[in-house]
């Protein structure tokens, strides 16, 4: 199960990603386009 989700923020942008059986994993991260780069920024796995 994946659900992305995004969130414009300035000129970059922000997205989560919920995976897992479950949805109890969650990755945010940032795309950045003119650097053509993907930051982590969390991730989370619930137990």
């Amino acid at each position: 199960m994946y659900e992305v989700t995004s969130v414009e923020q300035s000129q970059q942008q922000m997205r989560a990603l919920t995976f897992g059986p479950h949805g109890e994993g969650d990755i945010v991260y940032l795309i950045l386009e003119d650097h053509r780069r993907v930051d982590i920024l969390v991730v989370v796995w619930l137990k």
